[in-house]
């Protein structure tokens, strides 16, 4: 059975080309905030491959390299706010929560299902935290999941302003979505923000807000399910 070390081993070696003290960051909040808490009890032996999981209602928990690439390339500080779509199991929330600490993250999710288990996967978690390292679980305070369809634009996640959003769902081919992201990230990021949104199939798209809107993209590529309207 793999390890946390060894997880955070291969999450290292696959990014190897960031900062060596921003990647140090980002495995020190992977070691408190143990992936274990937010996978399903059947795959529990698979808590720490480096593979994505399956969570239910066809969605995933990332692989934890992935993750870590998306979030060493938003470049979260303490203090921000940030805004993730797609809470899934919650683990990637409880990072941003960690590194942006004592900054804010709204997470939302379109599947009221894998809200009601994040809720649990998270409560599980600081009460460990709570027990073993109260000063760690403190950290999360300021995070809250709620049931949201993102691209809705009437939506109350439109009416605020964020540091960084951080979507963990691709942007499919053929489809408005990619239009709507660019308008999320025009509206909602305040001057030097960003948005990291990743394809379905393909690489990471990187918005950054300097007075005009500028976008990048990865040469690495990922797999990731779509971003989709609606919530159930």
């Amino acid at each position: 059975m793999n390890t946390m070390e060894s997880m955070l081993n291969r999450v290292s070696k696959n990014n190897r080309q960031f900062e060596e003290k921003d990647l140090e960051r980002v495995l020190n909040a992977m070691r408190i905030i143990d992936r274990k808490f937010f996978v399903p009890s059947a795959m529990q032996n698979s808590s720490y491959e480096n593979i994505p999981l399956q969570i239910g209602k066809g969605q995933t928990i990332s692989q934890p390299s992935t993750v870590a690439a998306m979030l060493l390339y938003a470049e979260p500080e303490p203090k921000m706010s940030v805004l993730e779509v797609g809470a899934g199991s919650g683990w990637n929330a409880c990072l941003i929560q960690y590194l942006v600490h004592p900054g804010k993250v709204l997470a939302v999710e379109r599947i009221s299902f894998l809200v009601e288990n994040t809720e649990k996967n998270i409560a599980n978690l600081r009460e460990y935290l709570k027990e073993k390292k109260p000063k760690e679980a403190a950290k999360l305070n300021n995070l809250r999941i709620r049931t949201e369809n993102a691209l809705d634009e009437n939506s109350c996640i439109w009416q605020k302003k964020y540091d960084r959003i951080i979507i963990t769902a691709g942007i499919p081919l053929n489809t408005d979505v990619g239009d709507i992201v660019q308008k999320m990230a025009d509206k909602l990021l305040k001057e030097k923000g960003m948005l990291i949104c990743p394809e379905v199939e393909g690489p990471l798209r990187i918005y950054r807000k300097n007075k005009e809107l500028t976008i990048e993209q990865t040469e690495s590529r990922y797999v990731f399910v779509p971003l989709l309207f609606g919530v159930e």
